[in-house]
């Protein structure tokens, strides 16, 4: 891990979108009305990652749209999963009906998709997802070449890194700046799909990372007291950064929540739009108390500037709740069960009606909270609401280091059961009805958010009144009276008659920009007009204008069918650019291995399990080791034994990284198994500018690359690919589907490992067994220990870390092809893999040699199976078949 260069900011950008998050309707007209810039969402019927919101009908689509441009607001509609070969077919015709709608862009994560969307529409513009994992330049410039206009860059970087990507890169670049974080980099969490087979990257989390967890260190428990959600993030709040991401070049400032309340969209918005405003006029941000409470009422795991503020492994995970929270309140004094009351020293203000919570040692068993009735101060019942003494009035007090008490009144009959209320706990204010009313009458009723028009009028006697709108976006409209003007005796159109009569805009989406100001009047004598003719212009002219507003862009849109043009291409990509010239297979194992028709490799962690795949005559070795050091010993060994030695990337890189990567293809001599899009495009970028070692050396891309279809195999291949290790959330059929448009020689499967579930920038060891913030001071504990987390099963997931200092908790039961081998070798598929986590020497032999047998058919499959399920007979308590056999998800 290397220490970044200190970086010099550019300069500030001065176009800032504030993007919002809708579930549906009423979330659209919250984030309208409370000054979005533009609104996301997802449409129902899949491809996109909240499926379990209510989501958008495509058919209502054009509406919708029509709606936010008429309120001046961008609609981008989000088609962020992966997507599967059987459904290119239905995604095409969704992709062309978003376009002929006038989205204004696509959100993808999909390499395959965003080229079917650009086949769809050459100019509809596309914006990569979080989910696409873009964390570096080089990673951005990979998704430019696919057709994407904006990166919606990671949630791991900081403001520094995220300046560094934006001075390399053209593209625009947004970032989520409040709302809930994964703890698990998003686009590469397999946790949802191998416990529950509801995938993440199909919009299907299934918040393991809020479930509590034990830590196991070196095989023995380590008691961590309250702290049980040891990988459920505080939610993330930029609002002091707003300037420094300003500053870095940020263009869009997005808001997490499609699966939030209304009064949620409306409350962050708002703070967020005057946040953003006071920002981009001075250059701070200075928001009320009041403002900060109200925002963190609306939905809070407690609020934390998450990575954008550096890493911080001890800030990010408190651990004691992973459920919403709301306003601190302070701790419980007293509790008088008889009189249903509790005594608190307060820290925030509450008042009667609202909901509180005491927190208890195990908030999975139920925590005791209610609405209060009334609130005490010295035996007296407040009115009003109860707050804490300002500091000055702290320091006026008889005795000031005491605390605030007041006591909470609860029902008898239905209140909370205050015998489980602990004295010292921490108090919440849950729910706030007050807060909540003045939230939805922000976007119930009338239009709030007017646009400011200016008129200018025309006339002679004898001829129409012509009265033409302008808004401040270049949208006008003309409307003209059916009757003839008349000289005035009395009461003539003068500016200020026009401004009151047309100026009555109550109920639109209009208001005058300046009063009677904004009437530009070229009648030249005193005319008259009916009153009535004047209100009928005015509602023409509000309808005209509005319409004007409301007409979508015109994307262009390919009338032949995009998957008809791109099949040609994707018709089963032929044999691998690449293919290294080292020596012949060392070993009888290997070269019988050919003489079958396969080819077995191994992923390594560790010296002894190298000696087992050379031991074992495997002639294709990758090598994934903790540190640089070790992995260059590794390859020496590997290579002096006349075997292919391939180090594996990072799965994850960011900006000060680049030396990990230069290292790791120093060594690369036979192959890289590359695991993100930069290390692909440095790799691509070498080859093209001539590099004689990039272009001998055998690219493999891993399954983090999710390619889930042949489209994205395809433009995987395209940019270098040699050989490509299919997405993780396929089952076996999917699989067995990408060998209509892609050679089986160019597809590398993986039949026995520990799946990844979470892959996280959060350490746990420097977390949980140092004090350290970042590598720099935890004192490096992964080195020195082997540690687990334990779920509410009993089931204990190893927790390893990598090169970078991320953490990858596996699942602790290894995932067996064993029953699809034959099916696999049919096909035509010749290149499998085993990838080794713990085993010992000998028990990575066993497996090696087990596999071996069952891919010359000497085993079979079942047999195979059942051998590896013998518990504790490789040091795990068995294998799962895992999602392989699970068809059509």
């Amino acid at each position: 891990m290397h220490s970044p260069e200190p970086f010099q900011f550019p300069g500030p950008r001065r176009a800032a979108e504030l993007l919002a998050p809708a579930g549906d309707m009423e979330c659209v007209r919250a984030a309208i009305e409370n000054g979005a810039d533009a609104v996301y969402f997802g449409l129902q019927d899949g491809f996109n990652a909240r499926a379990r919101a209510t989501n958008l009908a495509l058919a209502t689509l054009p509406d919708v749209l029509q709606e936010l441009h008429r309120r001046g607001v961008k609609g981008y509609v989000a088609f962020n999963t992966l997507v599967f070969e059987h459904e290119l077919a239905a995604a095409e015709e969704k992709l062309r009906r978003i376009a002929e709608a006038g989205a204004d862009a696509i959100i993808v994560q999909d390499l395959g998709i965003a080229r079917l969307a650009r086949a769809v529409s050459p100019d509809l513009p596309l914006h990569a997802s979080t989910q696409m994992t873009l964390s570096t330049a080089e990673g951005c410039e990979f998704a430019r070449r696919c057709g994407v206009s904006r990166a919606i860059l990671a949630r791991e970087l900081s403001v520094e890194e995220i300046a560094r990507i934006h001075a390399a890169t053209d593209l625009e670049l947004e970032v989520f700046v409040h709302g809930a974080l994964c703890v698990s980099w998003s686009g590469q969490c397999l946790t949802s799909e191998v416990w529950g087979g509801r995938s993440a990257n199909r919009g299907e989390c299934a918040q393991a990372c809020r479930m509590p967890y034990t830590l196991d260190v070196d095989g023995q428990h380590q008691e961590l007291g309250a702290v049980r959600y040891l990988l459920s993030p505080k939610d993330l709040s930029a609002l002091d950064l707003l300037p420094e991401l300003l500053a870095a070049g940020v263009v869009s400032f997005k808001v997490e929540g499609r699966l939030k309340t209304p009064e949620y969209v409306a409350q962050v918005t708002a703070t967020y739009r005057r946040a953003l405003d006071q920002a981009l006029r001075s250059g701070t941000v200075e928001l009320r108390d009041s403002e900060r409470r109200d925002l963190e009422q609306t939905f809070s795991r407690g609020l934390a500037p998450g990575f954008l503020a550096g890493v911080n492994h001890q800030r990010l995970v408190e651990g004691r709740n992973p459920k919403k929270r709301g306003v601190f309140l302070g701790w419980v004094a007293d509790a008088n069960l008889p009189l249903h009351r509790v005594t608190i020293a307060l820290e925030a203000p509450l008042k009667r009606g609202d909901g509180v919570v005491f927190e208890g040692p195990d908030p999975e068993a139920g925590e005791a909270g209610g609405s209060i009735v009334d609130v005490r101060v010295g035996g007296r019942v407040l009115q009003g609401e109860a707050a804490p003494p300002s500091p000055s009035e702290v320091a006026r007090a008889a005795r000031p280091g005491e605390p605030w008490l007041v006591e909470l009144q609860f029902a008898r009959d239905h209140g909370p059961d205050l015998a489980q209320v602990e004295i010292g706990a921490r108090v919440f204010k849950t729910k706030d009805p007050e807060l909540e009313k003045r939230l939805r009458a922000t976007f119930e009723g009338d239009p709030r958010r007017r646009i400011k028009i200016e008129l200018s009028v025309r006339g002679a006697a004898g001829a129409p009144l012509e009265v033409t709108a302008r808004d401040g976006d270049g949208n006008e409209a003309t409307v003209a009276s059916t009757m003839a003007l008349e000289p005035a005796r009395n009461r003539p159109l003068t500016p200020a008659v026009l401004a009151e009569q047309f100026g009555r805009l109550g109920g639109t989406i209009f208001e005058l920009a300046h009063g009677h100001a904004s009437v530009a009047s070229e009648l030249a004598e005193p005319l008259i007009a009916p009153l009535s003719e004047l209100s009928r212009m005015r509602r023409q002219l509000v309808e005209q204008l509005a319409a004007v507003r409301a007409a979508s862009v015109r994307w262009q849109v390919v009338a032949e069918p995009a998957l008809a043009r791109l099949a040609p291409a994707t018709a089963r990509v032929g044999a691998p650019a690449v293919v290294p010239a080292a020596a012949p297979p060392s070993s009888a194992a290997a070269s019988r291995d050919a003489r079958d028709g396969f080819e077995l490799s191994v992923l390594v962690r560790d010296d002894a399990q190298v000696e087992a795949a050379l031991a074992a005559g495997v002639q294709r070795i990758y090598l994934d080791y903790l540190d640089l050091v070790g992995l260059g010993h590794a390859v020496e060994r590997v290579r002096a034994a006349g075997c292919h030695a391939l180090p594996a990337s990072t799965r994850i890189a960011k900006p000060g990284e680049e030396k990990t990567l230069a290292r790791l293809l120093a060594l690369a001599q036979d192959g890289l198994l590359a695991r993100h899009l930069g290390a692909l495009e440095e790799v691509a970028t070498r080859r093209a500018a001539g590099d004689a070692a990039a272009r001998a050396l055998q690219l493999v891309g891993d399954f983090s690359l999710n390619a889930a279809n042949g489209l994205t195999a395809e433009v995987l291949l395209d940019r270098g690919v040699d050989l490509l290790t299919p997405s993780f959330d396929l089952n076996a059929e999917q699989l067995l589907a990408l060998l209509d448009h892609v050679a089986a020689e160019r597809l590398e499967v993986v039949i026995h490992q520990h799946l990844p579930l979470f892959h996280m920038e959060h350490c746990v060891f420097a977390h949980l067994l140092s004090n350290g913030a970042d590598f720099r001071t935890c004192g490096r504990p992964c080195e020195r220990h082997a540690i687990g987390l334990k779920d509410d099963k009993g089931w204990l997931h190893p927790v390893l870390a990598d090169v970078g200092c991320r953490n990858t908790l596996f699942h602790h039961r290894p995932q067996s092809a064993a029953e699809w081998l034959p099916r696999f070798r049919d096909a035509g598929l010749a290149r499998f893999r085993i990838e080794l986590l713990r085993e010992s020497r000998d028990q990575a032999e066993a497996v090696i040699e087990l596999y071996r047998a069952a891919l010359r058919g000497e085993v079979e499959p079942k047999a195979l199976f059942k051998e590896l399920n013998a518990e504790g007979k490789f040091g795990v308590v068995g294998v799962t078949r895992g999602t392989l056999p699970v068809v059509g998800r």
